[in-house]
């Protein structure tokens, strides 16, 4: 993997009062001439060079060619976009790595005269889930700015969740397993079990757990609007009668639900080896692509039509 090597463009102001020299950073440029642009913008030399919207505008901009009609979908939306409300008027050229990263981790309570709390000045710090959820929003934002051609280089997209969740736990995930055949067989006699019925179904439909939580049923499919993209996952024949009288929950109940379940049959898994069962099932069937298709309401009909009757027959080569 070749390596990009930035350049920073930052400028630096004396406080009279203090005397102390603060330094504000104006981004990250794939060139030298580039981040000698922005200063000569900023001297007032030259023109603008770059895209001069702020974050609220992308987010406003991108929002409005979203078509978001599940409520739920729409409140984890404005949640992601609410823990980034210290970048909302900056420029979005100008946000550096350390402002999203900021944004991931939490945020400091702003002064509200209703606060009985007196939280003001203290730190809200964002959950695991949380956190990813905001993570997917920069994600999708940046995606957005980089095909607009707002930016020349995705800044969201150069860490990962993970780097800034271990640092913060200080705990290292321990690597995901498949559940075995003879556990999956346990499972399958244990299907009167409503949550051991949801684990079988995203098991053999190969469908994140949390994407299970957030979907509805539709046809021979199962659609996961999530605010930020839908994701499309074709039913596996084996598991259609499971679905009978299934009332999908939220995520936190199925997890809580699946890790009692676990635990009485004396197996010792975690949500994360759901995945990777469906993985091995996968690879074992000598499938390579994610049995999943992203976001279908922006294909063209006859293109969409055509991958959901080609992923349904991948979805019936597992075993």
């Amino acid at each position: 993997m070749c390596q990009l090597n930035l350049t920073k463009s930052a400028i630096t102001t004396k406080d009279e009062q203090t005397g102390q020299c603060l330094r504000y950073s104006l981004g990250s440029y794939p060139t030298k001439a580039g981040a000698l642009n922005v200063l000569d913008y900023i001297a007032g030399k030259k023109e603008s060079p770059f895209y001069t919207g702020t974050f609220e505008d992308v987010f406003v901009e991108w929002l409005s060619k979203r078509q978001l009609t599940d409520q739920h979908a729409i409140h984890q939306v404005l949640m992601a976009y609410h823990y980034c409300f210290p970048i909302h008027p900056k420029a979005f050229v100008f946000i550096t790595k350390r402002d999203l990263i900021s944004c991931i981790r939490g945020y400091v309570m702003e002064y509200d005269p209703l606060d009985i709390k007196k939280e003001h000045g203290k730190k809200k710090y964002a959950s695991i889930s949380v956190s990813q959820r905001i993570k997917n929003l920069l994600n999708a934002l940046y995606d957005y700015a980089y095909e607009q051609g707002y930016i020349t280089f995705n800044l969201s997209r150069s860490f990962s969740i993970s780097e800034i969740q271990n640092k913060r736990t200080g705990k290292t995930k321990r690597a995901y397993t498949a559940i075995r055949d003879e556990d999956l067989s346990i499972l399958w006699e244990s299907q009167g079990n409503p949550y051991v019925r949801m684990t079988l179904i995203c098991i053999y439909c190969c469908i994140n757990p949390k994407h299970f939580c957030a979907s509805k049923m539709d046809d021979q499919f199962l659609i996961a609007d999530l605010g930020v993209h839908t994701y499309l996952y074709a039913i596996h024949p084996k598991v259609c009668p499971l679905f009978i009288d299934l009332n999908i929950p939220t995520y936190d109940v199925f997890r809580k639900r699946f890790e009692e379940i676990i635990k009485h049959l004396n197996m010792n898994y975690a949500m994360g080896d759901i995945s990777e069962t469906s993985k091995q099932k996968m690879k074992a069937a000598n499938l390579h692509s994610s049995l999943l298709i992203k976001d279908p309401h922006w294909l063209d009909p006859t293109l969409c039509q055509m991958k959901k009757e080609e992923l349904q027959t991948m979805i019936k080569k597992l075993r």
